[in-house]
């Protein structure tokens, strides 16, 4: 596909969030929304008809004429609609959770990373405004409490609570927290379904400090560095996932390149915030420092070398004291 072509992409499952996707694409202007497939002939026909695009009778049928999918059907039926695209190496974009098992779960994120296909799940209240703002707000976040209520719907019964809504909180909570998660307690009821409907857990992390080198632990230079880093670190681990894909080639969207510019610039100027000592530095430092701390760097670590955040930071933390040192040379 060439990169000022747009991006045709399918939906498979028009239900109710399966809807949202088709008129959220049909309103892209990068993107195609070539087609919709559903189980329910009747819902698919209407769903088309709305975003004015065709009606595929199979996913077979409609893999054959899209670059990009999102998978939008009941959980228990994630591999099976997800493995022939993957297979295909089709992007998919998979609405949470997963799987309903882990058996499940490790087959598609497996047969992603064999495929080296992009493989996103639905975990969009990352890029709520809030959540963000809240990402560059916490540096060392102490205890963080969730409370997610809402009346009872027919809607994704074949799962229980916690795959279906807490796993926004948890994927919030592991996000924003910079550390290693070391136990968790949990307990459940049913209440209307034959799922749990009532869900409460704890999660608690490891409270090591990072490994680094630093005068002290008052030292106020050392105490701005690792907000340098946390805030960009926040950054990178939500939209790193947009990052690789535009790296790959695969598409060439002007909006995400304008939007990740703009990142780029404002990250740069963070730098001189967080380190104003740098305004007599040499450009050579004040360069390298920018590139210790890209989201290249971060890539290499979490993604090549498969190293966890906690440790992935620590490393970012040793090159950049390292290089903060020849300021007092």
């Amino acid at each position: 596909m060439k990169r000022s072509e747009k991006i045709k992409v399918g939906v498979v499952g028009v239900g109710y969030l399966g809807s949202i996707h088709a008129r959220i694409y049909s309103r892209m202007p990068d993107v195609t929304l070539v087609g919709v497939v559903d189980v329910d002939p009747a819902a698919a026909k209407r769903v088309a008809g709305e975003v004015n695009c065709e009606v595929f009778e199979s996913v077979q049928a409609l893999s054959d004429r899209v670059d990009a999918v999102s998978i939008v059907v009941p959980t228990s039926l994630h591999r099976e609609v997800s493995e022939p695209f993957l297979k295909a190496k089709i992007p998919v974009l998979l609405e949470k959770p997963v799987a309903h098992t882990i058996e499940d779960a490790e087959v598609i994120t497996s047969l992603a990373r064999e495929q080296d296909t992009l493989l996103q799940i639905g975990h969009l209240e990352r890029f709520n405004a809030g959540v963000i703002r809240l990402a560059q707000e916490l540096t060392s976040p102490r205890f963080i409490e969730v409370h997610r209520l809402g009346t009872f719907t027919a809607r994704a019964t074949d799962v229980d609570v916690v795959t279906d809504l807490m796993i926004h909180d948890i994927d919030i909570v592991l996000s924003l927290v910079p550390s290693e998660l070391q136990y968790v307690s949990a307990v459940g009821a049913r209440a209307v379904t034959e799922h749990v409907d009532i869900a409460n857990a704890r999660l608690e992390f490891e409270v090591e400090p990072m490994l680094r080198e630093s005068p002290s632990d008052g030292d106020a230079r050392a105490a701005r560095t690792e907000s340098l880093i946390n805030e960009r670190v926040a950054v990178f681990e939500q939209v790193g996932v947009y990052i690789r894909f535009t790296n790959r080639n695969r598409v060439r969207s002007e909006f995400l390149a304008s939007r990740y510019r703009k990142v780029t610039v404002r990250l740069r100027e963070r730098l001189l915030h967080w380190l104003p000592e740098l305004s007599t530095a040499s450009p050579v430092l004040i360069e390298a420092l920018d590139q210790a701390i890209s989201f290249e760097a971060w890539d290499r670590l979490r993604n090549d070398q498969r190293l966890s955040r906690r440790r992935a930071q620590a490393a970012v933390h040793l090159a950049v004291d390292s290089l903060l040192k020849r300021l007092e040379g």
